[in-house]
């Protein structure tokens, strides 16, 4: 994912004005790890301005998918 997909222009657009991406170490911070609950790693969180969670894709995502997912995030 770091080296594919959000580096990738669709996916760049996609997030542009509306996400912003923060990465957590789940495996070296126990608090962020008890909050998202992960059920494997990668996993991409979705949370709004009030921090509750809007959506959650786990696993490798290929940029175009991960664009059309975010997007529809937007739309809602």
């Amino acid at each position: 994912m770091e080296r594919v997909t959000y580096p990738s222009e669709v996916v760049q657009g996609a997030m542009a004005g509306q996400f912003e991406r923060v990465v957590l170490d789940l495996d070296g911070d126990a608090d962020a790890a008890a909050l998202f609950k992960p059920e494997a790693i990668p996993v991409a969180v979705i949370l709004d301005a009030a921090g509750n969670e809007l959506a959650r894709k786990v696993g490798f995502v290929p940029a175009d998918d991960y664009a059309v997912w975010l997007n529809s995030i937007r739309q809602k």
